[in-house]
């Protein structure tokens, strides 16, 4: 990678992991990796978008394994949800809201993880916009069984 020696040990592999057959297709890199890690992207995309990403996640990461991200995320409350859908971007959730994308996503049991998450004040704009006051960061703990349970679907975008 940095022209340390005659051959990189490591390898670039391209992707798109919105492709709903991501794990079909990548199958050499399923469970392969520890720690799993989005940055601000989630909420750009439409919920189907959302769902495909999460199980990409989901598809990458060991059992046992970290999945963890931050995104521009939704205070609870009125105020809040007058920025869920903002034009041309994707929805915005609540912490509570994105732990159900992810069951919801992966058809893991809420018993079967850990999910943290935390919404804090976002500080890293020059001006402060009302639309992204809030920054969701989140992390789960893959279960050692990724076999989706028994979970129906949920619609969280009404």
């Amino acid at each position: 990678m940095y022209n340390e020696g005659d051959t990189p040990s490591i390898k670039f592999k391209q992707t798109d992991a919105l492709d709903p057959l991501f794990c079909e297709r990548n199958a050499s890199l399923e469970s392969k990796f520890d720690f799993v890690h989005s940055a601000n992207v989630v909420h750009l995309f439409q919920t189907e978008g959302q769902l495909a990403f999460i199980r990409s996640m989901a598809c990458l990461a060991k059992p046992g394994g970290l999945m963890w991200g931050r995104q521009v995320g939704l205070a609870n409350g009125p105020d809040g949800a007058k920025y869920k859908h903002e034009e041309g971007k994707g929805t915005r959730f609540t912490a509570d809201e994105f732990k159900e994308l992810i069951l919801d996503a992966t058809g893991w049991r809420e018993e079967d993880i850990i999910y943290r998450s935390e919404l804090v004040a976002y500080s890293e704009l020059r001006m402060a916009k009302p639309d992204k006051n809030w920054v969701l960061q989140w992390s789960v703990r893959v279960p050692f069984d990724k076999t989706p349970g028994a979970r129906r679907i949920t619609e969280l975008v009404e």
